[in-house]
């Protein structure tokens, strides 16, 4: 099982808000999307959400559905609010400079045990 913190070794990923289950709670599922209403109907456990979209509305989002964590790709970078919601909600947030396609190609590999 991968962690939030190897998704942010991996990715080379800022760390902006590292939650109480930052290096422990394992990472299952991955809901990508910029369209928040996507990820509404998302019903897994231990879910990772890969956006752009840095507003506060995803962090409220993310904790809607209860997600581990929020990935910024694109080279993000979240607003203010966004941090002290994510620290409010205890939920991880990061960021990366790769891409969406390359984030989600890279935690596929990890969620299903493959090596680069």
């Amino acid at each position: 099982m991968i962690k939030i913190e190897d998704i942010t070794g991996a990715l080379s990923c800022t760390e902006y808000n590292k939650n109480t289950n930052f290096c422990t709670e394992p990472v299952k599922h991955v809901a990508a999307s910029d369209l928040m209403s996507e990820v509404l109907v998302a019903e897994e456990e231990n879910l990772m959400l890969i956006t752009a979209l840095n507003t506060e509305q995803t962090i409220r989002t993310a904790h809607i559905v209860d997600a581990l964590g929020i990935l910024l790709v694109n080279g993000k970078t979240p607003q203010p609010g966004m941090v002290r919601l994510a620290e409010e909600f205890d939920i991880a947030l990061i960021s990366t400079k790769k891409s969406m396609f390359e984030s989600c190609a890279a935690v596929h590999s990890m969620l299903n045990g493959e090596n680069d």
